[in-house]
């Protein structure tokens, strides 16, 4: 609160150790159904550029629901901490599928907040028509089937509005490349079913950073949110970026503050804390749950 930044830790780092990959064991199982429709070769290619293509998102977790027990539980000290509640159309960011960091002047072009899909049906329905997009277009080049391709397209509008995504799939500009590009930023925000309780979003990072093939040592760095940082956690060294959201404190970038159901700070305190941050008007709450 104090420091007024939030940290985007690299996707390697999270609890779920399927996270960015889950989708590739999708996509697997779509070549296989597809294998009798394409040939062998355009699913290679398909395929090889995937998993050529791939970047390392930085990404800061957010629930939907800031009274979940299991989140006391698992995120808040076992229920001694607070959970913050943002504002998140106050967030300087875009609502699309993620994708590499772009040249920009302010925050938009660097963050994207996206809601996690978890519903394993509508995953494999959306890597299946994009997948499909790619393998007819491998197959085709520019002399595919207009009408079909533009079905294709319809679909995958519907399943993106219906994830809040504002961004259409761009249809009479698309390749192999586009829909490749959407699979890679759809594995960001695609996850294991068994962590739907979470209700999880994500403001999502994603910098062009080079490095040495033989010496490691960093070449060049793009579109970066801030300085790369490095913490210890769980025995082992993070990554991460910061998110300075000083500016927006004014604008109510910050709604609510949930102490944790063992939590026992005193509301004067807090009060005070949140009165020199010249932000009295936050709401503060109690957990419902009675843990202890």
């Amino acid at each position: 609160m104090q420091g007024k930044k939030l940290w985007l830790s690299g996707l390697h780092n999270m609890s779920d150790y399927l996270d960015g990959s889950w989708v590739a064991g999708i996509i697997s199982n779509v070549f296989y159904e597809l294998s009798s429709k394409y040939s062998q070769d355009a699913i290679n290619k398909v395929a090889t550029s995937y998993n050529h293509s791939k970047f390392s998102p930085y990404v800061c977790c957010f629930s939907e629901d800031g009274d979940l027990l299991s989140q006391w539980r698992g995120y808040a000290s076992d229920g001694y901490g607070f959970a913050i509640g943002f504002n998140s159309d106050i967030f300087p960011c875009a609502h699309e599928i993620p994708r590499m960091a772009n040249l920009g002047d302010g925050n938009k072009e660097k963050l994207n907040l996206s809601r996690i899909e978890y519903d394993a049906d509508k995953q494999k329905s959306l890597v299946k028509h994009l997948v499909e997009f790619a393998l007819i277009y491998e197959e085709n080049g520019m002399q595919f089937d207009a009408n079909l391709m533009q079905a294709q397209s319809a679909y995958l509008d519907a399943i993106i509005l219906e994830m809040g995504i504002q961004q259409p799939f761009p249809y009479f500009n698309a390749s192999m490349d586009t829909a490749i590009r959407w699979l890679i930023g759809y594995a960001v925000i695609a996850k294991n079913p068994a962590f739907h309780e979470e209700k999880e979003y994500r403001l999502i990072h994603a910098p062009l950073v080079m490095a040495s093939r033989t010496t490691n040592k960093t070449t060049q760095s793009l579109f970066e949110l801030s300085e790369p940082k490095y913490r210890i956690s769980r025995n082992r060294v993070c990554s991460y970026y910061e998110f300075d959201f000083s500016e927006y404190i004014k604008d109510g970038i910050i709604q609510e503050i949930i102490l944790g159901p063992k939590n026992e700070t005193s509301g004067s305190d807090l009060r005070a804390l949140l009165g020199r941050m010249d932000k009295s008007d936050i709401e503060i709450k109690k957990s419902k749950a009675s843990y202890r």
